[in-house]
């Protein structure tokens, strides 16, 4: 079938294709240095016994802090584990952190004579830090770093005072010393920076749960400053209106599919290249960023639009897909190492060959004669609608709603707005009562020449046969105003997994296809396309990260789809 592309990018070589920037190397090897430093600091001093006598430096230390490294490599063996994995994901903040805590485990290991070779973990961790310093470029939600700050001096001052002030009024049985509050400031202290209190003896059980308490109250807000500094940036949707105009532009010169009008839907943010030629329509959820189609626009503009979104992506910390991408744009995101995974084919009716052989096959031309001798008609009716007739579909609507499985969705589908319906041709199939018992919204289509629809509902208790009667009228409709094709829409999961050079992935999902089958009834949808004899094309989820990555995609595009 010739149909044209979303987009035809100059020299679709993939060879000639600038490639999408891999995650660097040595980001990872620093994260994986992170993990194996924070379980050596918090296995070694378990395991072995560490030498008692101070070294060199220890000889020059105050208050017998020599004493106190194996608590403090412990403590920032701890942290180092924990921004392993936000050192992966490139974070600029984590890597602040990491510099932070691999030299205070540096300083613990001098501390202690015999534990130098330790100290060549921090060390080199510490090197490889700074000579990739260029790739943490991830960010973090500023009002989180902001937050963590504050936090961090909220959580100080009251862990602070709760120490001073219990050893302030503690009884001198509990441990044998009546506190001043100098003295209390200063084993606080000691307590909260993991240097220990040797001097102190508890005496009592309540002396002993004191001490716990004070240590519990440090490691809580430490763990929750951690957390708030490494949170992602939140996904802020702020579109102008003069934007939402420029991809309706676009789109007019250079949209090419059936699913191009919900790019200009209001769940959508868009990216621009930096001419405006290009854009990319997108949603973010659970920190996936999920591109709509493909990019639209003169081809090195949404070449460079493509290019600008995976940037994006990768200073947010989003991960990035592209639904229901069409065969011949799969060199391009291939080229830029992206992966492509069949999720069903797209119906498209050949409305010529429709209202020339299908329509008069012996099954439609019965359906027909049936209806209309019942008195059923099919009328289209012209935007703007008038106020009774939608409410007469609104009724339809929440008729239809009520139906098990039946809902609202969202980023491929529209859903139901009464200003939404008021401005776009209807089809209502009516009884010979007058009673509109179904109908179905016309959308734009931007390819040439097809027409699609949009919200296709009906009462429950319609006759068997309602909805074939309308698709079958509304296409030969269709044809004599002149529309060549007519888009059924996506069969998801229809030919994934099927042919021999299907990958693991696409086999995968199609034995979740036949399990999911008897539930959701996917093999019922395509069989219900199929009777108006469709020529079918497939469509691609693009992503990375392998199968976690697609894992991450498919949670988050629930939720997208999910109604809002």
């Amino acid at each position: 079938m010739n149909r044209p592309t979303t987009l035809r990018l100059a020299g679709t070589n993939p060879a000639g294709l600038s490639a999408m920037p891999q995650e660097p190397w040595t980001a990872r090897l620093a994260a994986l240095l992170s993990l194996v430093n924070g379980l050596l600091a918090l296995g070694v001093p378990t395991v072995m016994r560490l030498p008692r006598r101070p070294s060199l430096l220890g000889d020059a230390l105050p208050f017998g802090l020599h004493q106190t490294s194996r608590p403090l490599s412990a403590a920032f063996g701890m942290v180092l584990v924990y921004l392993a994995y936000h050192l992966l994901r490139r974070r600029h903040v984590a890597w602040w952190l990491a510099v932070a805590a691999a030299s205070a485990a540096l300083v613990a290991h001098l501390l202690k004579l015999g534990t130098a070779p330790l100290a060549l973990g921090p060390a080199l961790l510490l090197l490889l830090l700074w000579s990739s310093r260029r790739q943490f470029t991830v960010r973090s939600e500023p009002w989180s770093v902001a937050q963590g700050i504050g936090l961090a001096i909220g959580v100080a001052v009251l862990t602070l005072a709760y120490g001073v002030l219990g050893f302030e009024y503690l009884d001198r049985r509990d441990f044998g010393i009546d506190f001043a509050f100098r003295e209390a400031l200063r084993h606080t202290l000691r307590q909260m920076l993991l240097l220990g209190n040797p001097d102190l003896h508890a005496g009592t059980r309540y002396a002993s749960w004191f001490l716990h308490s004070l240590d519990a109250a440090t490691f809580a807000g430490a763990s929750l400053i951690a957390f708030t500094l490494a949170l992602p940036i939140r996904y802020r949707h702020r579109t102008l209106p003069h934007e939402r105009a420029e991809v309706r532009a676009l789109l007019e010169e250079h949209g090419g599919t059936s699913l191009d009008v919900f790019k200009t839907w209001p769940d959508k943010a868009y990216l621009f290249d930096r001419s405006r030629r290009g854009v990319i329509a997108y949603s973010v959820s659970a920190g996936c960023a999920v591109a709509l189609g493909s990019p639209i626009g003169e081809p090195a503009a949404a070449e460079a639009a493509l290019d600008d979104f995976l940037a994006l992506c990768g200073d947010n910390g989003w991960l990035p897909a592209f639904h229901q991408v069409t065969p011949s744009m799969l060199p391009v995101f291939r080229a830029r190492g992206l992966e492509a995974l069949k999720v069903g084919e797209e119906a498209s009716v050949d409305l010529g060959r429709f209202a020339s052989e299908t329509a008069n096959t012996k099954w439609f031309r019965y359906l027909r004669r049936r209806f209309e001798r019942e008195g059923y008609a099919l009328e289209r009716v012209e935007p703007p609608l008038s106020p009774h007739l939608v409410e007469e579909l609104e009724a339809i609507s929440d008729a239809w709603l009520t139906i098990p499985g039946r809902r609202e969705r969202g980023f491929t589908l529209g859903q139901w707005g009464r200003e939404y319906i008021r401005t776009s041709p209807v089809y209502v199939v009516r009884g010979r009562d007058g009673v509109a018992t179904a109908f179905a919204n016309v959308v734009p289509s931007y390819r040439e020449g097809e027409a699609t629809v949009d919200l296709m509902r009906h009462r429950p208790d319609v006759v068997n046969g309602t909805m074939d009667f309308l698709f079958t009228a509304m296409m030969l409709d269709l044809h004599e105003r002149g529309f060549r094709w007519f888009s059924e829409g996506l069969a998801p999961f229809a030919g994934v997994g099927e042919s021999p050079d299907s990958s693991i992935e696409e086999r995968a999902v199609h034995e979740l296809f036949e399990r999911l089958n008897r539930l959701f009834s996917y093999r019922g949808l395509r069989a219900y396309k199929e009777k108006f004899e469709p020529e079918w094309e497939g469509r691609f989820l693009i992503y990375k990260d392998g199968p976690i990555g697609l894992a991450r995609i498919s949670f988050a595009l629930t939720r997208l789809t999910a109604d809002r």
